[in-house]
């Protein structure tokens, strides 16, 4: 079998921590849905061969090693950041750890963590963002048919800078070449970080959060994680021989997006039409997008939103709630004089007029914005003696949150493009609030 560990899967092996005279552990490597990899450790607790772990898992002390390497006939798996998870049993005990990163390769020493150069990244919608056309087809008549070669050139690649990374859009293909008559295929589209002093595989994937986050945006629906690996020369390509060869990406499960590799498949409708493409933006849009998100009040203005079109409540009042706190941080962003204490509807109204969006069917920019913070505030305060319904709740959330996401086309000057994508998208929203009969009233957005 594959060195790999589906949702379904059991691995029993041995767990080594690299110290001289330590017997290996028996184990079994499984994974948690939420939290990645999971080790189970079975023991006897008094009895001298057991004398490591039951130092581990005593629930006083426990101590855990920082890195632990499991080996089975399928291949080695390195553990880092190992977390202890709990023990039953008196005498005949099963302890269990997490691991916050798992790389699925054999290290040349096991290390407490690992500093690694390269990191790649398969995540929903950056296929269609980034629309690489990386495809040559040749045909040759061959009797009264054709015969078709495809070759996929895996050529097209953008890239900006992001501190101490290299952050790319690279097209892959899972093959060069392939002959026959008919076929249906495409390139695909990997997000990769490059440190040449190496990082952690946490300070990766907080770097390509930045391009997460302007997926979601774009999208305007739910991406997620699909797939981490790792190419460096600590996990070298390993022959029989046992000598070690040039490096070649390997399989990371990552903690904090391990629920996203096994949440059901991208719905493709969904994600096959985004707002805006690379090819709007280019390296230099991209660079734009990376310095604007390395700034704390960007961050703190969109990081809700995005949360929001993830999923991170189903429920219409904290969307609404946190969509309108980044309106908020994104008006106080464009106030060029970051007045403190500036009411709510003048922040929302800043972002109003840079969206572009035309609101004339439902009022005034000012107007639109004054009802959106009274909705807000309606639900916010217990005190307040209106509260709207869900009708309204659901509208304004919806407003809120496209007025959100085209801050960012604007911010990268690409609002043109935007509206010319989502062009029924945007009237959808505006539209749906005379299909429903909310109008603006005393301020407010109200059923009628």
């Amino acid at each position: 079998m594959e060195n790999s560990l589906e949702a379904d899967r059991i691995r029993v092996g041995m767990l080594i921590d690299d110290v001289e005279g330590t017997p290996y552990q028996q184990c079994t490597l499984t994974r948690d849905a939420s939290q990645g990899a999971l080790l189970s450790v079975p023991f006897v607790n008094g009895v001298e061969q057991f004398e490591l772990p039951s130092e581990w898992f005593d629930f006083g002390t426990a101590s855990p090693p920082d890195s632990l390497l499991f080996a089975d006939p399928d291949g080695h798996v390195t553990l880092t950041g190992l977390r202890f998870r709990g023990t039953r049993g008196l005498v005949y005990s099963l302890g269990r750890l997490d691991a916050r990163v798992a790389i699925f390769g054999q290290p040349r020493k096991l290390e407490r963590e690992y500093r690694v150069k390269t990191l790649r990244s398969r995540i929903d919608g950056l296929h269609h963002f980034a629309a690489f056309e990386s495809i040559d087809i040749h045909l040759k008549r061959k009797a009264d048919r054709f015969k078709v070669r495809v070759t996929l050139d895996p050529k097209g690649v953008v890239e900006a800078e992001s501190g101490a990374f290299t952050v790319a859009i690279r097209a892959t293909a899972p093959w060069d070449a392939m002959d026959g008559v008919g076929f249906t295929t495409q390139t695909d589209a990997e997000l990769e970080t490059t440190c040449a002093d190496g990082a952690t595989v946490d300070d990766h994937i907080q770097a390509q959060w930045a391009v997460r986050a302007l997926l979601s945006l774009v999208q305007g629906t739910q991406v997620r994680w699909r797939a981490h690996k790792v190419l460096d020369d600590q996990f070298p390509t390993w022959m029989l021989s046992g000598e070690a060869q040039k490096p070649s990406f390997v399989d990371v499960l990552y903690q904090r997006t391990a629920g996203d590799f096994v949440a059901p498949p991208a719905e493709t409708a969904d994600l096959r039409w985004p707002a805006i493409r690379l090819a709007d933006l280019g390296a230099s849009g991209l660079q734009r997008w990376l310095d604007l998100y390395s700034d704390p009040l960007i961050r703190r203005a969109v990081e809700p939103a995005v949360e929001v079109i993830n999923g991170a409540t189903r429920f219409v009042e904290p969307r609404l709630l946190m969509t309108v706190l980044g309106l908020d941080a994104m008006g106080y962003f464009r106030d060029p004089l970051r007045k403190p204490q500036t009411p709510l509807n003048t922040q929302i109204e800043r972002c109003l007029w840079a969206s572009g969006l035309d609101v004339s069917a439902l009022g005034s920019v000012r107007q639109v914005a004054m009802a959106i913070a009274h909705v807000n505030n309606d639900i916010k305060h217990p005190d307040r003696d209106h509260r709207p319904d869900g009708v309204v709740m659901r509208l304004v959330a919806d407003l809120a949150l496209l007025v959100m996401r085209m801050q960012t086309a604007e911010l990268l000057g690409v609002q043109d493009k935007f509206r010319r994508v989502r062009d029924g998208g945007v009237d959808t929203v505006v539209q749906a609030f005379e299909r429903n009969g909310v109008v603006i009233q005393d301020k407010r957005f109200l059923s009628t």
